[in-house]
């Protein structure tokens, strides 16, 4: 099940000409879904401005969690702040899954580089989580992400989000009915490569060019398990995944979702042998 806001997209934090703004960007993000701001570098533009001119950020756009609460609070934006801590004694696994999809969720976390697809040592940072694929992983707009550069989302796990230890969390606790309500875009959760491989921006799970061409032509969504996995000594390469699908693919044969009738007949094979 995905539950996810209308106008889920994400936003480059390096798009207004600033280094430190990932702040700034995870607001405007949070504001694009609950009251259809502009997501473009002008609008960020005028975010790290007003935040510098009120002395809530550096020159650079860097602020704290304190200084996006005070900005929202200005704009009359009910929040709920669950305020910077190390650690940081809050269930947020609960809030998380309370309100992921419902209400936007700006993120505070203490060490980024460990978030899959951030710039390596990037300690203290800030997204937003705009929705769930119950019940394993976050919809999630990064500004340092590379996939930010196209407007895609990327998809983080409880265990991604704990290993960048979180320490703050601003809920936009605008009502869901006073939102904007137009159809979200289509996600898709996995990446298709130009040499035509794909990767799960879940699992991470990498498709050589047969599975990825299987999966972009029958939409499947579920998390792939296990991808490109060789095994016994014929070539037989599997994948599989969440919803129990399981692909097979030799060489000099089309890519099959049969793998148990194949399986059978090969046991059959063996036995007359």
């Amino acid at each position: 099940m995905t539950r996810e806001l209308a106008g889920t997209a994400a936003l480059s934090e390096f798009v207004a000409g600033y280094n430190g703004d990932c702040g700034e960007t995870a607001e405007l993000v949070a504001m694009h879904v609950a009251k259809g701001v502009p997501l473009d570098a002008a609008s960020l533009g005028q975010y790290v401005q007003r935040a510098v001119a009120n002395g809530l950020a550096g020159t650079n756009g860097a602020e704290p969690l304190s200084s996006i609460a005070a900005d929202l609070q200005a704009m009359n934006i009910p929040i709920s702040v669950y305020g910077y801590g190390q650690p940081f004694e809050v269930n947020w696994q609960q809030i998380f899954a309370d309100n992921a999809g419902i209400k936007p969720i700006i993120v505070q976390v203490a060490n980024a580089g460990m978030l899959p697809g951030d710039e390596t040592g990037v300690h203290y940072h800030f997204f937003t989580i705009l929705g769930t694929t119950i019940p394993n992983f976050y919809i999630v707009a990064d500004g340092d992400n590379v996939r930010a550069k196209t407007g895609q989302v990327v998809y983080y796990s409880t265990a991604d989000m704990a290993a960048a230890d979180i320490c703050g969390i601003i809920l936009v606790d605008i009502d869901p009915a006073q939102m904007p309500q137009s159809p979200p875009p289509a996600v898709s959760p996995y990446t298709f490569n130009a040499d035509g491989t794909a990767v799960d921006n879940r699992t991470h799970q990498t498709l050589g060019v047969g599975f990825a061409g299987y999966v972009k032509a029958n939409n499947v969504t579920s998390p792939c398990l296990l991808g490109d996995f060789v095994y016994g000594g014929s070539g037989d390469t599997v994948a599989s995944f969440q919803n129990g699908l399981i692909l097979h693919w030799k060489a000099g044969e089309p890519v099959t979702d049969n793998l148990g009738g194949y399986v059978v007949a090969g046991m059959a094979n063996a036995m007359k042998a």
